[in-house]
């Protein structure tokens, strides 16, 4: 049974001051002593998409502009991109010109091959869980989001509910970790480092930034929870490795 969603007290934005190189130690380091964050699972076969949306992608320079000049809300795609933008911006305290921003963009469990679905029928505690379980792109497998170029530091939402995703770090045994699109505003819960900006092909881990360890893909999980995405992993393998 899933726990209620409690907040851990105290918790800071433990990850502000980790500079890129201390981050790449950190990423690099698992239980048997250290192994490069290169994807071990079998050769990428992405299966064609079939997308009710149009991935988009802007930087943050030029989101700022459409913001200014009262352009972003004329597209829905835009307005999510600037929300995201200014709430990366308000977490990093930095200049958002660094910053590039995407909408509608699918990510890709290279374990299984799925894509990776928000579970909006479910309900209570695993309400929004994110699972690597989908053949085809629908709204579900839709996500936006923003990343630093600098840190690699991103934020994520799902198209679509607008909530950002959450590791839900008080959530204890196989559910610990678990991924879930359920927060409107972002804390050190919501925090991301990614290898790459999505280009719905191109390789990347999600690493949390509060408890330091990646999402896996649980493919060894049964029922409504396979393919679960858990923050839990201490290094990058196939269960890491995923494609946006």
């Amino acid at each position: 049974m899933y726990k209620p969603l409690t907040r851990l007290a105290g918790v800071g934005l433990v990850v502000a001051a980790l500079s890129v190189g201390s981050l790449a130690s950190a990423n690099a380091q698992t239980a048997s002593g250290g192994a490069s964050l290169a994807p071990h699972s079998p050769a990428l076969h992405i299966r064609a998409p079939h997308s009710p949306g149009h991935f988009v992608k802007m930087s943050g320079r030029t989101l700022a502009r459409l913001a200014r000049e009262g352009l972003a809300a004329r597209s829905a795609s835009t307005a999510r991109m600037v929300r995201a933008l200014t709430r990366l911006e308000a977490l990093t305290h930095a200049n958002g010109d660094s910053f590039n921003c995407w909408d509608d963009a699918w990510i890709y469990a290279n374990a299984n091959g799925d894509y990776v679905s928000t579970e909006f029928d479910y309900t209570g505690g695993g309400w929004a869980m994110l699972r690597a379980r989908a053949s085809n792109v629908s709204w579900w497998e839709l996500y936006g989001g923003c990343r630093d170029e600098v840190t690699g530091q991103t934020d994520l939402y799902s198209d679509e509910n607008l909530d950002f995703i959450s590791a839900e770090l008080n959530y204890t045994g196989g559910d610990y970790g678990m991924l879930r699109a359920r927060a409107v505003n972002e804390g050190s819960w919501e925090i991301w480092y990614t290898a790459s900006d999505p280009c719905q092909g191109c390789w990347t881990y999600f690493l949390n930034g509060a408890n330091l360890l990646f999402a896996s893909a649980e493919v060894g999980y049964t029922g409504g929870q396979y393919g679960e995405l858990r923050a839990r992993a201490v290094s990058v393998g196939p269960w890491e490795d995923f494609y946006w």
